[in-house]
């Protein structure tokens, strides 16, 4: 039973994350200083994929299954980050 809520909770958690991660990638700031949301982004996006990989590694199968679904969204974030932020 703890399993199964651990396994929720990180699904829940990892997907709010993913969510701002999402949110902050796509932003459209009027002066062009994407810096702090792009790192925003990539941070939450790392965050999410932490979350979702206990899930994935010791959930059922609608757990993986879910738990990858969720973390799909983190190569848009990634490319995107790699896109746009300027080193």
């Amino acid at each position: 039973m703890r399993d199964i809520v651990m396994n929720f909770l990180a699904l829940v958690i990892g997907g709010i994350l993913m969510c701002l991660a999402l949110c902050c990638s796509m932003v459209t700031l009027a002066h062009g200083g994407y810096r702090t949301a792009l790192l925003t982004a990539l941070a939450a996006s790392v965050l999410a994929v932490l979350c979702l990989a206990r899930p994935s590694f010791r959930g059922s199968t609608f757990y993986r299954v879910v738990a990858a679904v969720l973390a799909l969204p983190a190569l848009f974030v990634w490319l995107d980050f790699s896109r746009r932020f300027h080193f």
